[in-house]
């Protein structure tokens, strides 16, 4: 999850940026089609710069009163599993697991069995792999 917050707002961001200031010089309609992202030492000063200003942001809010008692907040939420749709998916699988289990004159696949005898369904067998 913070792989892809991370992702979202300090890249993308970037990349909008950056693609946007490029755009704002060039006045030609042929090489405005032909821009790229930046590369090499570019990408690694401009990404730095932009990180130095997401951190300039983050130190101002950490001084701002109710900072703490927000900031655990949403830690916690996005901790918990409550309340989250991947919840109720899990509980849905679980659920549909359990339901096929009681199921007495099911076929039993070789797909569907280990080595060992131990009876898996299809959908467990293919994460435990």
């Amino acid at each position: 999850m913070a792989q892809v917050l991370i992702h979202l707002v300090v890249i993308q961001q970037y990349n909008r940026d950056s693609m946007k200031a490029k755009r704002a010089k060039i006045i030609d309609e042929d090489k405005l089609k032909k821009i790229q992202q930046d590369k090499d030492a570019a990408l690694s000063l401009g990404f730095s710069n932009h990180v130095d200003e997401i951190n300039a942001k983050i130190l101002k809010l950490e001084c701002t009163p109710g900072y703490e008692m927000k900031c655990s907040a949403l830690i916690k939420d996005f901790k918990s599993k409550e309340k989250k749709t991947s919840n109720a998916e899990l509980q849905k699988k679980i659920d549909s697991f359990n339901k096929a289990a009681q199921k007495t004159n099911r076929t039993v696949y070789a797909a569907e069995q280990r080595k060992d005898g131990i009876y898996i369904t299809a959908a467990v067998a293919d994460i435990s792999r």
